[in-house]
């Protein structure tokens, strides 16, 4: 008789004990920190290459013909071609 009232009050003391343990929250516990990395803020679409038709004529000359989807890029090719074809 004494075991049948110590049961419930043990199994209710230990049902208790773990509710506690689940629901107690730690305050020293920090949240989520979420870091930028720099490589990823940096990073860019790459630009398509300038495309370059180069032609010779029967008397040595050269010419070219230059396209691409950058201006800057494009002319920047032109005045490279310029200056080592001089």
């Amino acid at each position: 008789m004494y075991l049948n009232k110590l049961i419930p009050f043990l199994l209710t003391i230990i049902f208790l004990m773990t509710l506690q343990a689940c629901t107690k929250t730690d305050e020293k516990k920090e949240g989520a920190v979420f870091k930028q990395q720099p490589e990823i803020l940096e990073v860019k679409p790459q630009q398509k290459p300038v495309n370059i038709k180069l032609k010779r004529s029967a008397n040595g000359d050269y010419s070219w013909d230059l396209s691409g989807s950058d201006a800057d890029e494009v002319l920047k090719v032109d005045r490279r071609l310029k200056e080592s074809l001089k």
